[in-house]
């Protein structure tokens, strides 16, 4: 009877100090994509566009955890152009962090003319509007939480000098 007291007290000491530790861990807060910087033409051919931007994301909570871009998709003027892709990407507690993105569009598979002409413009130096649409899954302790992104930024292409 004297074991069944002792073990029963060290089971609920334990109880009480893995909750305490629970309690004090902050995952309150939902991660959230502050910004995305550096959006840019990577690179622009006949046959490909390479465009590249950086997703902010700042967690405020104690643990850590994983995030993936899921049906985030790239419009040029305002048409579908591509999918963006990233890898997993581990995302470290109580900070800010760069998540970087890419979108390859394929020329020939954009068969609107609107799209084509927008890249064509952007050839020439004319100012032409990206946006990035979708989601970004960020996943802590067994939870997804979802962050949608809605990002819209105008640029132009930089023209190589001949040599």
């Amino acid at each position: 009877m004297k074991w069944v007291k002792i073990t029963l007290i060290v089971v609920l000491g334990l109880a009480i100090t893995v909750f305490i530790i629970f309690k004090n861990l902050t995952l309150r807060e939902k991660p959230m994509v502050v910004k995305m910087q550096n959006v840019k033409v990577l690179k622009a051919n006949l046959k490909h566009v390479l465009i590249a931007a950086e997703a902010v994301i700042v967690n405020k909570n104690d643990v850590g955890g994983t995030l993936k871009a899921r049906n985030l998709k790239v419009f040029i003027d305002d048409h579908y152009v591509a999918d963006v892709t990233t890898q997993i990407f581990e995302a470290p507690p109580r900070k800010q962090f760069v998540v970087p993105l890419t979108a390859k569009i394929v020329v020939k598979d954009v068969v609107n003319k609107d799209v084509i002409k927008a890249i064509i413009k952007a050839r020439k130096n004319k100012i032409i509007k990206i946006r990035f649409k979708g989601d970004i899954d960020i996943k802590f302790l067994g939870y997804t939480y979802t962050h949608t992104v809605d990002v819209v930024r105008y640029r132009k292409l930089k023209r190589k000098n001949a040599k």
